[in-house]
């Protein structure tokens, strides 16, 4: 921890100095570990695809990004080779002479797209501003510390920093004290285990980092339910956005539900893809999210 701790501090500091925003995305599942020495744990299905797209076009909005992300999920730019590295071998042609030989070898991909190439010089031009930060976890205790660590550094960003919670996390977990601290055997038959909740972390983000703007994510399965939910989230943890969204349909349509004077329990806002189209989702509404977060920074000189 106190080595991101300060690598979160030293990349923080350098774009507040150059005056740029900075936004810390979460994305990818956290696991829920069943024993101390951990063979089993509990897990969900978060690929952290939402996540990787969305720091793309929060690096082509002109922000530094935090990507804080599950180790095994997707990554800003790299995702686009997924369809590619299925038959990555098959899809490589050696140029240079020699398997064992000296001097360098070079592999050039043949079924190489314009969405790579595109990928590719976007990576490459993160990588010289020292726009893209990559931090991982696993566990939800790695994510909560983290959390933290990113919140307080964020802070001195005042409401040109933004945190964007895109993670699918675990809402149940066991304390420490609860757990085996070795591999549960199989031959105790039945296995009961008792999941307490994880402690809600959205509260304390305003004491961490008071001035910044935060994006909670609502996924729901139940239509009746979702605006109450996401409303709940803005009038007790005091979101700024949440992005609310139905599991069957989060890759086609998102609500947007902010506060407005109107309207301070959270006007409601659907966003959505055209029909048939490739266009990806967070192109659309990651543009309007920064937008609310232009609002956020005008009204401190109001």
């Amino acid at each position: 921890m106190e080595t991101n701790e300060r690598a979160l501090e030293e990349f923080v500091s350098k774009h507040v100095s150059a005056r740029r925003r900075i936004v810390c995305v979460t994305s990818g599942g956290t696991t829920v570990p069943l024993e101390k020495n951990t063979v089993r744990f509990l897990d969900n299905f978060s690929t952290g695809m939402r996540g990787a797209i969305s720091a793309e076009e929060f690096l082509k909005a002109g922000y530094a990004v935090i990507y804080m992300h599950r180790k095994t999920c997707e990554q800003p730019f790299a995702r686009t080779l997924k369809k590619f590295s299925a038959n990555l071998l098959d899809n490589l042609r050696l140029q240079s002479p020699g398997y064992f030989g000296g001097g360098s070898t070079t592999f050039t991909a043949q079924n190489f797209s314009a969405d790579m190439k595109r990928a590719l010089e976007q990576h490459s031009a993160s990588r010289e501003a020292g726009t893209l930060m990559k931090m991982s976890f696993v566990s939800i205790t790695d994510y909560l510390f983290l959390l933290r660590a990113a919140a307080l550094a964020l802070a001195s960003a005042g409401r040109n920093g933004m945190m964007y919670l895109a993670a699918a996390v675990s809402d149940f977990y066991i304390p420490a004290q609860n757990m085996e601290t070795h591999k549960i055997q199989s031959s105790i038959g039945t296995l009961d285990i008792h999941l307490d909740g994880v402690p809600k972390m959205l509260g304390a983000l305003r004491e961490w980092a008071p001035e910044i703007f935060n994006v909670s994510f609502k996924l729901e399965t139940d239509d009746s339910i979702l605006l109450k939910k996401a409303r709940g989230a803005i009038s007790k943890y005091k979101m700024d956005c949440v992005v609310a969204n139905i599991l069957n349909t989060r890759y086609d349509r998102v609500t947007l539900v902010a506060p407005s004077a109107e309207t301070p329990e959270g006007a409601a806002r659907v966003v959505a893809r055209n029909p048939g189209s490739d266009m990806l989702l967070e192109t659309v509404f990651v543009p309007e999210l920064c937008m609310l977060h232009d609002a956020h920074v005008s009204a401190a000189s109001k």
